[in-house]
C-alpha cells in the first residue's frame, strides 16, 4: 500500500509555517522590488491578518476564500492567514475572463476575495452574482468607484485589513490532515473547470517529497530561488512558495515574467540558487542580450514543467548555467508533482525521471490491465499527494480513477530501461496517420532543432487520404530566409515519413496559458473556425 502520510512531513499547512518561521525568523524570506520582509515579519503580518479575517469578516473554518492577485508579498501573506484561520484557499488566475471568473467563485461558494488592480474591472462585472460579502483590495487597488456592486459588498483596502485590531484573543484555529486547504481549479482529465480538492496531507506531503528528491543538493537556510511562474498556478504554489519556504529560502519573487530583461536584472542582482519555469520561461531567459551578465557560480538546479523542456533548450541552458534542466511532471491533482528526473543525472534524459519517493505510478492499457516495462499505456498514479476527488463532483470518481484505485492522468508514456518514465503524449492530442500514432511532442522537439524556428506547435488536421495530416505552426525572426521545404527535410532525416509535418503555417505568435504553456486546443479552434469560414 502507498502510505497516506511521509515521515519528516509537516501534519499540516498549519504546522509546516508555523514551525518554518520559528526556526529561520530572522532569515530573508521574500524579496521584491527592492523590499524585502523575513520570516518572522511575514509570520507577525499573516497571523495579524488570520485573526482579523476571523474577528473582523467572520471566517469560519471551511470557508472559501478567493486570492486573486499575481506573485507579491500580499498573496503569500494571504495565502498563510487563509489556511491559519482554517479557511480553504481558492487561487484564481488573475487574467480570468468574465465567464472563468463568475464559473469560479460561483462553483467554489467564495465568501471573501483578495484582489488585485488588473482583476477589479473583471470581478465588478461579476460581483452581483455571487455570494461574497467582502472585498480586499490589495497591490494599490482601489473600489471603482462607479461600479454599483461594489456598494454592496463590505471593501477593505489590504494595509487596512493587516492594520484592524482585535481586542480578544482568539483560540487558535485546529486544523486536521483531512482538512481541505486549497481548492485548485483545472479542465483536469475531463474537460471542464473544476477544484481539485487538495487536503492539508496532499500538499504538506508532497512538498516533503520534493525536498526529498532534491536535497542534497539543496539545504536549508542556503537556498536563493527565482519565482516566475505565478503562485496561483499550483506548480509554483506547491514547490516555490510550501517546499522552498519549509527549507527557509530566500524568494525572489517576480510579478511580470514577460519582462525578460527586468527579470535577467533580477538574476543578475540577487544570484539564484535554483528556479523553476517552463520552456519558454527559459527561452526567454537564454535569448536576453543580458543573459551574460548573471553571475550562476551557486546555481545548482533547475526543474522544467508544465510542458516539455525542449532538448535544445536544456542544452542551451546547460552551456548558460551549468546546469541541464530537470523534468519533472505533475498535475493540478497531484498537488501537483509526481516525478523529477534525479539531480545526479548530468545529462538531459528527455524523460520526466522516476516517480518521488512514496509514490506508486504505474502504466495500463485502455481495460486497466498493467502493462510491462517498454509499453506505452495510460500513466495512472497513487500517492498521498493525490486528490481524494473534485469540489462538488463525487459522481466523477469511477471515471477518475481506475478500477485499481489509481488515478488515470490521461497521459500516454511508458517506462525506460532505468526506470524513467518517458510521457509520448496526451490521449486527446494524439495524431492518427493513416493508422499510425503521431505524439505532437516528438514533432515539435524535431522541429523545434531546426535553426530559424523560434518556437513551434503541431495538431492533426482532417485529410482525404489518411484520415489526419500533421500541421505544425512555426514562430520565426527571420520569415524572408525561413524555408518549409528545409524544415520538412529537416525532420524526414530524424523522423518516419508519416511524422513529418505536411503543412506549415508561419504565425507571430502562439497562444499560451498564463504559465507559458502552449496550447494546442485553441490552435485546434482557430483551426475549426477556419474550415468553417470564420
Amino acid at each position: 500500500m502507498t502510505p497516506t502520510s511521509i515521515e519528516g512531513a509537516s501534519a499540516t499547512l498549519s504546522e509546516l509555517f508555523q514551525t518554518t518561521i520559528s526556526k529561520f525568523g530572522d532569515h530573508i524570506a521574500f524579496r521584491q522590488g527592492g523590499s524585502i520582509w523575513t520570516y518572522a515579519e511575514v509570520g507577525e503580518m499573516a497571523g495579524t491578518f488570520s485573526e482579523n479575517l476571523r474577528s473582523q469578516y467572520g471566517v469560519k473554518k471551511g470557508d472559501r476564500i478567493a486570492l486573486m492577485v499575481p506573485n507579491s508579498i500580499e498573496f503569500v501573506v494571504t495565502a498563510i492567514a487563509v489556511i491559519w484561520a482554517g479557511g480553504v484557499l481558492v487561487n484564481v488566475n488573475p487574467y480570468y475572463t468574465e465567464r472563468e471568473l463568475a464559473h469560479q467563485l460561483n462553483d467554489a461558494d467564495v465568501v471573501i476575495i483578495i484582489v488585485g488592480p488588473s482583476s477589479t474591472t473583471t470581478l465588478g462585472a461579476v460581483l452581483d452574482r455571487t455570494k461574497i460579502k467582502t472585498v480586499i483590495f490589495s497591490g494599490g487597488a482601489e473600489r471603482p468607484r462607479d461600479n454599483a456592486a461594489f456598494t454592496n459588498v463590505t471593501t477593505v483596502n489590504f494595509q487596512d485589513a493587516l492594520a484592524l485590531a482585535n481586542d480578544t484573543a482568539l483560540e487558535p484555529v485546529v486544523c486536521k490532515t483531512d482538512d481541505i486547504a486549497v481548492l485548485q481549479y483545472t479542465g483536469g482529465t475531463t474537460g471542464f473547470p473544476k477544484g481539485a480538492i487538495l487536503r492539508h496531507r496532499n500538499i504538506a506531503s508532497n512538498s516533503q517529497q520534493v525536498k526529498m528528491a532534491l536535497t542534497p543538493p539543496l539545504r536549508p537556510g542556503e537556498e536563493i530561488v527565482l519565482t516566475a511562474l505565478p503562485l496561483y498556478h499550483i506548480f509554483a504554489f506547491t514547490v516555490n512558495f510550501v517546499t522552498f519556504f519549509s527549507l527557509g529560502a530566500t524568494n525572489n519573487l517576480i510579478a511580470d515574467p514577460s519582462d525578460v530583461e527586468g527579470l535577467v536584472q533580477v538574476m543578475s542582482t540577487y544570484p539564484i540558487t535554483a528556479m523553476t519555469g517552463v520552456n519558454t520561461l527559459y527561452a526567454n531567459i537564454i535569448s536576453s542580450k543580458n543573459a551574460a551578465s548573471i553571475d550562476w557560480s551557486n546555481f545548482k538546479v533547475a526543474i522544467g514543467g508544465g510542458s516539455a523542456i525542449l532538448p535544445i533548450t536544456s542544452a542551451k541552458w546547460k552551456a548558460l548555467s551549468g546546469a541541464h534542466i530537470l523534468e519533472g511532471y505533475g498535475m493540478t491533482e497531484t498537488s501537483p508533482v509526481m516525478t523529477v528526473v534525479p539531480v545526479d543525472v548530468e545529462e538531459f534524459t528527455a524523460t520526466v525521471g522516476p516517480g518521488l519517493p512514496h509514490t506508486d505510478i504505474k502504466i495500463f492499457d485502455d481495460d486497466d490491465n498493467l502493462l510491462e516495462q517498454g509499453q506505452a499505456g495510460e500513466i495512472c498514479v497513487r500517492g498521498p499527494q493525490v486528490m481524494s476527488g473534485y469540489w462538488k463532483l463525487d459522481d466523477l470518481k469511477d471515471t477518475v480513477f481506475n478500477r485499481h484505485g489509481y488515478l488515470r492522468t490521461g497521459d500516454i508514456g511508458f517506462y525506460d530501461e532505468r526506470g524513467f518514465i518517458k510521457i509520448e503524449d496526451r490521449k486527446k492530442d494524439l495524431i492518427l496517420v493513416s493508422g499510425f500514432n503521431v505524439y505532437p511532442n516528438e514533432v515539435e522537439a524535431v522541429a523545434a532543432s531546426f535553426a530559424l524556428v523560434d518556437e513551434c506547435a503541431c495538431i492533426g488536421v482532417p485529410d482525404e487520404s489518411t484520415a489526419e495530416a500533421v500541421k505544425l505552426f512555426v514562430v520565426t525572426s527571420k520569415p524572408s530566409e525561413f524555408s518549409t521545404a528545409n524544415l520538412r527535410r529537416h525532420c524526414r532525416r530524424q523522423m518516419a515519413a508519416y511524422k513529418v509535418p505536411k503543412i506549415v503555417e508561419l504565425v507571430d505568435a502562439l497562444p499560451k496559458s498564463t504559465v507559458g504553456k502552449i496550447l494546442r486546443r485553441e490552435l485546434k479552434r482557430m483551426e475549426l473556425a477556419g474550415a468553417k469560414g470564420g
